[in-house]
């Protein structure tokens, strides 16, 4: 009986520490927040799926765009940008590379900037260290067939 008493406890404990790390869509407030501070993103991150970075990354940076940094600055923002939300995702960096090609690459507006598309690229690449190139193809790839597919619904942040 003590020995199931303390299976539960220990099944209890666990959903809590799970349902404590569970992802919460960050507030407009708080995107804009991390696109003006880039080392706020990873706390927005935090218990977030690759998917879900993904997304608010995208979101993070439609909000840098919007902050009238010279080009000189937004391509220092993005790459920050990038290299928070890489550095959050350690273990599932490839699937977040992923998430992230396929994002950009199915908003029209995004994916159309071949300024931006070009200094992600770069951020994954010197973000993902040794795995940069690994990355940053898995990068393309995603945003290449995305790029070529039906756009998908207007659910997601931004354009």
């Amino acid at each position: 009986m003590k020995t199931l008493q303390a299976l539960v406890t220990v099944i209890v404990c666990a959903t809590c520490i799970a349902a404590s790390a569970a992802f919460t869509r960050p507030a407009q407030s708080e995107v804009n927040q991390a696109a003006a501070d880039p080392a706020k993103l990873a706390a927005l991150l935090n218990g977030a799926t690759p998917e879900e970075a993904a997304q608010v990354t995208k979101a993070v940076v439609v909000a840098a765009l919007g902050l009238g940094l010279d080009v000189s600055a937004q391509n220092t923002r993005i790459n920050q940008i990038i290299t928070a939300s890489v550095g959050a995702m350690p273990a599932q960096s490839t699937a977040f590379a992923t998430a992230l090609g396929t994002s950009l690459g199915g908003a029209t507006t995004l994916s159309q900037n071949a300024g931006l598309v070009t200094t992600i690229i770069a951020a994954v690449t010197t973000a993902g260290g040794q795995q940069g190139t690994a990355l940053a193809t898995a990068f393309q790839t995603a945003f290449t067939a995305a790029k070529t597919a039906t756009p998908p619904s207007a659910v997601d942040y931004g354009t």
